[in-house]
């Protein structure tokens, strides 16, 4: 079995992109097979939220680590992933993938709407209502856009969990720890970076929304500089590794492609195949493969389908 193929490690879907991860349980588990969208299973039943922390159906937490896939309407990454990938899902997180300061709330809702009937009464659907807002203010923008597109969620699938944006590229997460969303449950808020360009500074502030109680998610990392570009930072992405498992937040790297640019986890001109092969992998894949093949829990007989 190849390990690192997207049947392997749980796929997620996304409006325009793919995200797939294994969870990984931090500590004893109510283990579920029941049936997941795409026809997968949900090892740990349905997920929720308590506290800061991810946790499974029976309460205890619940750490994701995995891969982003593509944008699908983009060769460089779609080619990757079929209706067979998708069948293959465990747990799957639906992100609003759009990077810009203008918020299309009316055409989310509908997404959204549209998506969580899909969803409704299957145990293995969260969903990022916002990939990366840039210039815009929590209080008086962000968090009132998140309310009203979880509340078209809540029509469908009241207990699903949500993952919020928080402003400046995911890196103002202090601003929603000090005005959280309090009228809905099971709201977590993203965390994003980058290694080569987000380092202690950007540790610093999060563990400071941690202590606030914030519940993040890191739905979007890379080893590379921000632009996606540039030499692999694997020193500070193993500082990064250290903080998240301390802290038992659930990490996505970004992303199965074969573009031409450091993040990407496979060389340029890679074709599907190649994602079983080691010797195709670029720097930032062989080293975020490595940690999820040495970290991320084997499937238990039974557990789910083995892939």
């Amino acid at each position: 079995m190849c390990r690192f193929n997207p049947c392997a490690i749980n796929a997620i879907v996304v409006v325009l992109l793919l995200v797939m991860f294994v969870p990984v349980p931090t500590a004893s588990s109510t283990r579920s097979n029941s049936t997941g969208a795409g026809g997968g299973c949900c090892p740990h039943g349905k997920l929720s939220v308590k506290g800061n922390h991810l946790v499974n159906e029976g309460g205890n937490v619940v750490q994701l680590r995995g891969m982003s896939l593509f944008w699908s309407q983009w060769e460089a990454g779609a080619k990757f992933f079929n209706e067979q990938t998708v069948k293959c899902l465990k747990y799957v997180l639906i992100d609003w993938h759009y990077t810009d300061s203008t918020a299309y709330q009316d055409k989310a809702v509908e997404f959204f709407s549209r998506i969580s009937k899909l969803c409704a009464g299957k145990c293995n659907c969260l969903y990022e209502t916002w990939n990366e807002p840039k210039d815009i203010d929590w209080s008086a923008q962000l968090k009132p856009y998140h309310e009203t597109v979880i509340n078209a969620i809540r029509q469908n699938d009241p207990e699903g969990v949500a993952i919020v944006a928080t402003p400046n590229w995911d890196q103002d997460v202090q601003a929603a720890a000090d005005d959280p969303i309090n009228d809905q449950t099971n709201v977590m808020y993203t965390l994003h970076f980058y290694a080569g360009t987000h380092k202690q500074e950007l540790r610093d502030k999060a563990l400071q929304a941690i202590n606030k109680g914030l519940p993040l998610f890191v739905t979007e990392y890379g080893t590379t500089p921000a632009t996606g570009d540039g030499m692999s930072d694997l020193g500070e992405t193993l500082q990064w590794y250290e903080f998240l498992d301390n802290n038992r937040i659930s990490y996505i790297n970004w992303a199965v492609d074969d573009k031409s640019e450091q993040s990407a986890a496979l060389q340029p001109n890679s074709v599907p195949a190649d994602v079983c092969s080691d010797a195709k992998l670029s720097t930032s894949g062989e080293f975020v493969k490595r940690d999820l093949t040495t970290k991320n829990a084997k499937p238990q007989t039974g557990e789910c389908a083995d892939f």
